[in-house]
């Protein structure tokens, strides 16, 4: 990799660095750290665009990545600014945390939650990173497409989810209540899988722009992270305390991948 993609690298990382430490000295003010989850998509944007300007690559693969990304960062970005509205308390996960520390959460948050979730992210993008400094040029072959028929499909499912969440928040006869019907009774987390497959839709784009398959990194490492660490586990420990009804519909519906519930 020459000096200039490198550069822009870590540009890349100073100007999520800055955008996570703004989110941090908001959240001092709100006494609400879950406002970071807001920002996770377009940082991502942010990382795409900073990299697509300054490196100008040329391949078809590179630019299709670009447009997939901003319309997913713009997509999730809204709905969980929509969702944060509508809560009346800070996020469990985050909220758990500054009951654990209440003394010291206002600076520890800062490395715990914010410069950790930072950094993760500009990992994460490894995909974009290798798709925005390529040099090559030409249209998306037959992998780039692929790559955004994934990411469409994935994107379509995480939409269909994520709006029948929002819609479940917004009606306060069912606040609190276990979704399990439409894309929740195939699947305990099809807004996961969704996000999971598009990720993979973007590695692939970014694989047929950088010839490399160290672009494949990103998605496989978001994949292991929803799976084993901050995403589906949280999540499932916290409605298995909280919602009553959450052994039986785990127990007739697959935790992931879509797939028709068991009968009985």
């Amino acid at each position: 990799m020459t000096s200039e993609p490198t550069v822009s690298i870590l540009l890349s990382l100073l100007a999520v660095t800055v955008l996570f430490l703004a989110m941090w000295l908001l959240s001092l003010r709100t006494r609400d750290v879950g406002a970071v989850d807001i920002v996770w998509g377009p940082g991502f944007a942010l990382i795409a665009w900073l990299e697509w300007l300054r490196l100008a690559p040329q391949h078809g693969s590179s630019t299709l990545l670009l447009l997939a990304v901003t319309l997913w960062a713009a997509r999730l970005g809204a709905h969980l600014l929509a969702r944060h509205r509508l809560s009346v308390v800070e996020d469990a996960r985050y909220a758990a945390m500054r009951a654990a520390d209440p003394g010291r959460f206002w600076w520890s948050s800062l490395y715990k939650v914010f410069v950790l979730q930072a950094a993760i992210l500009w990992g994460l993008a490894l995909p974009i990173h290798l798709a925005m400094a390529t040099a090559g040029t030409g249209f998306a072959s037959w992998l780039g497409l692929v790559g955004l028929v994934l990411f469409a499909a994935g994107f379509a499912l995480e939409t269909v989810a994520d709006l029948a969440l929002l819609k479940l928040r917004r009606n306060p006869a069912r606040r609190g209540t276990l979704l399990t019907e439409g894309v929740f009774a195939w699947s305990r987390h099809p807004n996961y899988f969704g996000e999971c497959l598009l990720w993979f839709g973007i590695g692939l784009m970014a694989w047929d722009a950088s010839v490399t398959i160290l672009a494949m990194l990103g998605p496989v490492a978001l994949t292991a992270l929803i799976l084993k660490v901050s995403g589906i586990p949280l999540l499932e420990d916290h409605l298995r305390r909280t919602k009553p009804d959450f052994a039986a519909y785990a127990e007739r519906t697959s935790a992931f991948i879509p797939w028709p519930p068991k009968r009985g």
